[in-house]
């Protein structure tokens, strides 16, 4: 056993390198740095904690009987009327939680078809994915008049403006004079 644990031990480090990224810290080198005993040490460490699951797995089934079994004589000293109330109440639990989960499908159902139409809206009027996100409405006739309000909103806000009338341009004090004029002012004044 002690020949075959390096060799399990050598196969881990080689499998786990392959996968490593350069900016981790590599297990495996850490282990290379260990030296024999340290890698006998992880190797018999794994072992247990192999055996421990294994154990652990043969507990669980041992329990599972056991707890059948008991159920076996609880269910021997009960009255027929009890077991069917028992089924009947186990059935009840079994409806309720079917009911619970057709709830929460169709609630999701429901969900998918209205991203579904409001997407197929937003593509049919043009809008881009970003806009398509913030279309508000449950029927394909909701989201397509939001659409619409949207793009008239959106183009209002993109139509070019009427510029502010500045007061102090145009009416000055060389409004009759001509561009050639006032450059020659500019360079006299400048001299």
């Amino acid at each position: 056993m002690p020949e075959t644990a390096p060799e399990t031990a050598t196969t881990d480090v080689e499998t786990v390198e392959d996968s490593a990224t350069p900016e981790t810290p590599n297990p495996e080198q850490q282990e290379l740095d260990l030296g024999e005993p340290g890698k006998k040490a992880i190797a018999a460490e794994r072992e247990a904690r192999k055996a421990a699951e294994k154990r652990a797995a043969e507990l669980d089934e041992t329990l599972k009987q056991l707890q059948a079994r008991v159920q076996e004589f609880e269910d021997r000293d009960k009255t027929d009327d009890q077991k069917r109330q028992e089924a009947e109440q186990k059935r009840q639990e079994e409806f309720q939680a079917a009911k619970a989960e057709a709830e929460t499908a169709r609630d999701e159902a429901q969900a998918a078809y209205q991203e579904l139409a409001r997407y197929q809206v937003g593509v049919e009027k043009g809008l881009s994915p970003t806009l398509i996100g913030r279309l508000q409405g449950t029927t394909p006739e909701e989201l397509s008049a939001d659409a619409d309000r949207l793009i008239e909103e959106i183009g209002a806000q993109a139509k070019p403006r009427k510029p502010l009338p500045d007061p102090t341009l145009g009416r000055g004090g060389s409004a009759g004079t001509s561009t050639a004029d006032q450059f020659a002012a500019a360079l006299n004044s400048l001299l």
